[in-house]
């Protein structure tokens, strides 16, 4: 089954970009918390870069080539303080958990790409497991 031409392409180059943002934009936020001396916290968003660049290798290995733009402007525009960055980065990574990539899960399975389906179900895990480190760390400089 050919995956081009499909909402779920459509959704992997969505995924793929998204990935590709969130790394650009932690790595953003990491140099505000370190600027603001919360060097744990800047390390906790170096590390959930790499990961974010991990998912998009795994949705471009079903894309091949995919041309995207990332607008850094636009993401630097994002950037408040330690904390605030820490409950936005929360906020999407559990949007992606609970509605983008169950969406698409939904959507790839119903196209007859059950192995895409898949991987949407397992990464949506993990951007759980990121959205908590992530509520976890607010938590911790709000105290």
């Amino acid at each position: 089954m050919n995956i081009k031409g499909s909402q779920t392409e459509k959704n992997l180059i969505q995924s793929y970009q998204g990935e590709l943002a969130g790394d650009a934009l932690y790595k953003i936020f990491a140099g505000k918390a370190r600027e603001e001396g919360h060097e744990n916290v800047a390390l906790s968003f170096e590390k959930l870069a790499k990961e974010e660049v991990g998912h998009s290798e795994v949705f471009k290995k079903f894309l091949g080539e995919a041309e995207i733009n990332i607008d850094i402007e636009n993401l630097r525009s994002m950037c408040g303080e330690t904390v605030s960055n820490l409950r936005r980065a929360s906020a999407g990574e559990y949007q992606a958990y609970e509605e983008t990539y169950p969406k698409f899960s939904k959507i790839a399975q119903s196209e007859g790409f059950s192995e895409v389906a898949k991987v949407y179900e397992v990464l949506g895990n993990v951007e759980l497991r990121h959205s908590n480190i992530l509520k976890e760390l607010a938590d911790g400089i709000e105290k």
